[in-house]
């Protein structure tokens, strides 16, 4: 939806990639928006798994496999939450952080790093 302005102006057109780069350049506000929604919803996908886990203990997904995430000390402090899911703004981190599993612990290295873990509910 953020994008559908610009994506409209991209399909009523049929631009090669040279017209469509050469767009990009001569319309410099089109850049700023998608830059500024990127963000915007990047902030937002973390705010949703963070504050599911630390209010509930589990996201929609972990409710459907009845999984939850605990913390090594008891009680899942915003922090923890917020620190286990950073990894959702970037493909690259989150790719990383699940290739840590396979030490043999399971655990990704943002779990480790947040001091959490999921159990079974």
């Amino acid at each position: 939806l953020p994008f559908k302005p610009f994506m409209t102006k991209i399909s009523d057109s049929k631009m090669y990639f040279g017209e469509f780069s050469m767009f990009f350049y001569s319309n410099t506000t089109a850049v700023y928006d998608i830059i500024l929604a990127s963000f915007v919803i990047m902030i937002l996908t973390i705010l949703y798994w963070t504050l599911l886990e630390y209010f509930l203990g589990q996201s929609i997904g972990k409710m459907l496999f009845g999984i939850s995430v605990t913390s090594f000390a008891g009680n899942l402090k915003f922090s923890q939450a917020l620190l286990r899911n950073l990894t959702k703004f970037s493909t690259l981190i989150l790719l990383i952080d699940s290739l840590y599993m396979l030490n043999g612990r399971g655990m990704r290295f943002f779990e480790k790093l947040s001091r959490t873990k999921v159990i079974e509910k």
